[in-house]
């Protein structure tokens, strides 16, 4: 067996690489479709590449104004490296809106399945969840009653996952009373909804066991630990790993596909048998490469769009996150329509048998909060146009905020998979046999979450650079400006036809007239950004801290995680919690006024205006946080999403 040496390469170049291999490798197995002959010509490279040029393009075009004023070649590279990091976001946005608009019609995604085949394969839908109060369990159990009416055809069957909350304790004096009301749920639910297909309705719950990396009593490895027994029950009917249970669960056994949702999603009229439909799909078959188990053709997973809602009324901030947007394509999207491969955010439908043979052994445990993505890779996820998945949009900036710490912590402690030898169960440090787009996502995910501590550096550097805060300022506010120009821009320049199915599925076909119609919520959301830049800054350094220091220092408290309704709980709507959740704010415009007063540099305009703002905006964010007036339990959707930046929910109509 030969060895080599290769000289030391960047993470970037040596996936760039592998990714040009990979796509020659595909090219040599030609598609019949025009559409996925552009796929094969569209490769990995050139949008990492294009991406990259793109960045530096635009961050040497707004440092090349700096370079005599600085009279220093050191900080004007570091200057140009900083703008080159802050463009990174646009890059992105800008290049997949120039890409998804002169993408070809495309044709149909795949070939027409009968309907009755689907009606007769057994699947299940299942809500994973914490099981934290009385109001919470009579939610889970309306969510349930909800999902069942709209998808009454088939061999389909709906339950809940269930564990307690961490507690100190292996019981508490609550557990008891929550689990009887559950139980009692289910019961009704089937009591009131009995056919002759029989009971429909299910519970599978947990008991909490000792966690010596989390030092508290909880379930075994959270999500991805109750999704994994829940599966080696569907295959070997062992309960073990539960303790209470209702409903016709042995009936479950054997069931082929399982839809997996989150306790706000909603399931469209029909959408388990869509979504089962296209699992039975020939080319959505998964293959396992058995020298690596890996899925490498077809599918192991399917993800529906997101569509984010408004089921209970709204705040002021969710309508203004679901008012129209001129933001461009979502270049995740961009990967799995020129490449096959999506990103799996936990809401869809998977394989059993592929899962349990992929990954029942795979992970290492206590070391991973954000599974879903990984699981994405390991099943090749792929993405299904046609059924709606909706998701409630956080009521407040500090919800917002919350989620945010939670993402990027599970990203960071996932980057680990972006290396060429990755952690694994049975072995602590073997091949990654990911493919190098997915590695090259997770890179990009982690670049996404400190795109605001880059702007927020050039912002301060130009307090302390003095007379260089207006250009600053601007500077910033243009970056953060191109993605929403370009949805009105390049329309003009780049032709594209009324029928381009796959540009609209993108969301890159628009008109300028309607971009324009947009301008003034954009307007308002980018103020709101910049409002809140310090704290969401905040928020990413302190993800990268805990994450680094947890992973690599103390190895303990990795999964700590807290349910949106436990957040919501705790901010409430009292003003003191905005100003908490605003306190990088108020440090940076305190720090800033020390400043002023000790008399080494004098005040200007854009200095004033940000300070003004930042330290208004928990007053801002009180006052978005409360209803709006307009109460409506109609849906309200913005489109298609199904991944990208991190940051956007606070300014714009990404999801995550």
């Amino acid at each position: 067996m030969r060895s080599t040496r290769t000289p030391k390469n960047t993470a970037v170049q040596i996936i760039a690489a592998q990714l040009a291999r990979e796509c020659r490798e595909d090219s040599r197995s030609p598609r019949e479709s025009e559409s996925a002959s552009l796929a094969l010509s569209m490769t990995a490279r050139r949008i990492v590449c294009g991406v990259v040029a793109t960045s530096l393009t635009i961050g040497a075009l707004f440092a090349i104004p700096l370079y005599e004023p600085l009279h220093s070649f050191a900080l004007f590279w570091v200057c140009t490296l900083t703008f080159t990091f802050c463009a990174t976001e646009a890059a992105s946005s800008l290049y997949a809106t120039v890409v998804g608009m002169r993408a070809p019609p495309s044709e149909s995604e795949s070939v027409a399945i009968v309907p009755s085949k689907a009606l007769t394969v057994k699947s299940v839908v299942v809500v994973p969840t914490l099981l934290i109060d009385l109001p919470a369990v009579e939610r889970l159990i309306e969510a349930l009653r909800l999902h069942f009416l709209s998808n009454r055809e088939g061999r389909i069957y709906f339950g809940l996952l269930t564990d307690f909350p961490d507690a100190n304790a292996e019981t508490t004096s609550l557990d008891q009373i929550i689990l009887e009301a559950v139980i009692r749920g289910i019961r009704e639910l089937n009591d009131n909804y009995r056919s002759s297909a029989g009971e429909r309705f299910f519970l599978l719950h947990r008991p909490r066991l000792w966690a010596q990396a989390q030092g508290k009593w909880t379930g075994y490895e959270r999500k991805r630990g109750i999704i994994l027994q829940f599966n080696e029950f569907l295959s070997t009917a062992n309960l073990h790993a539960f303790s209470h249970h209702a409903g016709p669960i042995m009936e479950l056994l054997g069931a082929n596909y399982v839809i997996t949702l989150d306790d706000d999603n909603e399931l469209p009229d029909g959408g388990a048998l869509k979504l089962v439909e296209h699992m039975l799909k020939p080319e959505n078959k998964p293959v396992i490469d058995a020298g690596h188990n890996i899925v490498s053709a077809g599918h192991g997973v399917l993800q529906p769009a997101i569509q984010r809602a408004v089921r209970h009324g709204a705040s002021r901030y969710q309508r203004l996150q679901l008012a129209p947007t001129n933001e461009g394509c979502n270049l995740g999207l961009i990967y799995h329509r020129f490449h096959g491969e999506g990103l799996f955010v936990g809401k869809g439908i998977y394989c059993v048998k592929t899962f349990q043979a992929v990954l029942s052994k795979r992970f290492p445990q206590d070391i991973l909060l954000s599974h879903d993505i990984l699981e994405g890779f390991y099943l090749r996820c792929g993405f299904v146009t046609d059924v709606h998945v909706t998701e409630e949009v956080p009521r407040a900036v500090p919800l917002s905020l919350a989620r945010l710490l939670r993402w990027m912590r599970g990203d960071l402690q996932a980057a680990a998979w972006s290396l060429r030898r990755a952690p694994q169960l049975e072995n602590p440090q073997t091949y990654n046999p990911l493919s190098a787009l997915s590695r090259w996502k997770l890179i990009d995910r982690v670049r996404c979450n400190h795109v605001p501590c880059a702007m927020l550096i050039c912002l301060v550097s130009g307090f302390l650079l003095s007379g260089f805060e207006g250009y600053m300022l601007t500077s910033v506010v243009l970056l953060q400006s191109l993605p929403f120009a370009a949805r009105i821009v390049v329309p003009l320049f780049i032709r594209h036809s009324s029928q381009n199915s796959t540009g609209a599925y993108l969301g890159c076909v628009t008109t300028p007239a309607h971009g324009i119609s947009c301008i003034p919520h954009d307007v308002l959301r980018g103020a709101l950004f910049f409002a809140t830049l310090p704290s969401l800054a905040w928020t990413c350094c302190t993800a990268t801290f805990l994450s680094l220091w947890r992973l690599h220092v103390t190895r303990r408290r990795l999964l700590d995680w807290t349910t949106s309704a436990q957040v919501e709980r705790r901010v409430g709507d009292q003003l003191v919690s905005h100003l908490l959740a605003y306190r990088a704010n108020l440090v940076i415009a305190g720090a800033y006024v020390t400043l002023l007063l000790s008399g080494n540099t004098h005040p200007s305009v854009c200095d004033q205006v940000l300070v003004i703002l930042w330290v208004i905006a928990p007053i801002w964010s009180w006052w978005l946080a409360q209803p709006a007036g307009i109460e409506s339990e109609a849906r309200v959707t913005t489109g298609l999403t199904i991944e990208g930046s991190r940051i956007q929910p606070l300014h714009a109509n990404r999801r995550d």
